[in-house]
């Protein structure tokens, strides 16, 4: 392993073992064997952690590598991600007190529990869990596939993809295991500074670095990718108005009831969630939409690429730089997703 690879991986390791050991502390005190507590954070989880954990749910490394590779691909499609995340806050604060309250009052624990107690039916919470279960398996593995590619990234190559997705899930799991909701509301604060961070400072660093300003940036962009800027973008005809739309809206409104977006709701002492997810709004939708339009004038420079934002990151970052930001967009899918029905009575 070279020197660049050593220092940035063990940065990177110096930052994993801090959340690790951060989400371990903030279960002191508490009844690990308690599976409302484990599952939910106890029903405890004040208004800046609920905060922090619902901006962690919307900006995943998805958000963070594949949102930017995807835009970089096909320009203004991208932005469903905000139409989809301004519908979804906006369903989800009609939404989610009318769960909290029912969950709250009938001590139940994800949305399993849910559909299973309102309708009397074990079976159907079951094969709600089930069904959930299946369809989140190509998500979890996007996520864990992100963290991989993170890995081997900040290694310089040193480490393989293969590998990095096994260190992926191995830490991942074994986090979820251990810390539950409330260590990953607790690793939330430190990641979601970090991420917010990153941005301010690579929104900064490449239009100056590559192109000598944000206002040379745009105006190289509108004379060489005037495409990237109206639907349907460079590439897929497929992806006009109605494509837009139809996503959308359809994201939108699943995001709602997505099992780990229920958790959260979940996890709020009191109703005053509702306000913590409105004000993330701006803040996470901000952070998706400039890791979005980052990517998009690479193409330049970093023609090729299907990862381009992390094809920049180890071609023009320091290893301090790289390792550093390579951990805040690695943990961002360590969340637990709990789903069987804990309730079916």
């Amino acid at each position: 392993m070279s020197t660049n690879a050593a220092v940035s991986v063990g940065i990177f390791a110096l930052f994993m073992l801090a959340a690790v050991a951060l989400g371990l502390l903030s279960l002191r005190g508490r009844d690990r064997t308690n599976l409302a507590e484990w599952s939910i954070g106890g029903r405890s989880l004040g208004v800046v952690l609920i905060f922090v954990l619902m901006a962690g749910e919307t900006y995943t490394s998805f958000s963070y590598l594949g949102a930017a590779g995807w835009s970089y691909n096909y320009g203004m499609p991208v932005f469903y991600l905000l139409a989809y995340l301004a519908i979804g806050f906006a369903v989800g604060y009609v939404v989610g007190p009318i769960l909290w309250n029912y969950a709250h009052r009938n001590k139940l624990h994800n949305i399993t529990d849910i559909t299973a107690y309102r309708f009397n039916s074990p079976w159907f919470g079951a094969a709600v869990a089930i069904l959930t279960t299946l369809f989140l398996l190509p998500y979890i593995q996007l996520q864990i596939t992100g963290m991989g590619v993170v890995v081997s990234t900040i290694s310089y190559g040193t480490i393989g993809l293969g590998a990095g997705y096994f260190i992926a899930f191995v830490v991942t799991e074994a986090f979820i295991i251990f810390s539950g909701l409330r260590g990953s509301a607790w690793v939330s604060i430190l990641k979601d500074s970090l991420v917010i961070i990153t941005l301010l400072v690579v929104f900064i660093y490449v239009p100056v670095h590559y192109f000598g300003g944000l206002g040379p940036m745009l105006d190289r962009l509108v004379s060489e990718r005037p495409e990237w800027l109206v639907l349907p973008g460079h590439g897929k005809e497929s992806l006009g108005m109605l494509w837009f739309a139809t996503t959308g809206l359809l994201n939108g409104v699943v995001y709602t009831i997505f099992p780990t977006t229920v958790a959260g709701y979940l996890g709020a002492k009191i109703r005053a969630f509702s306000a913590a997810t409105r004000s993330s709004c701006p803040s996470t939708r901000c952070c998706c939409s400039s890791r979005s339009s980052w990517a998009w004038p690479q193409s330049s420079s970093f023609r090729g690429s299907t990862i381009p934002t992390w094809r920049c990151s180890s071609s023009s970052s320091t290893r301090c730089r790289l390792g550093s930001s390579g951990w805040s967009g690695s943990p961002a899918r360590c969340r637990r997703s709990f789903l069987w029905p804990s309730s079916c009575s």
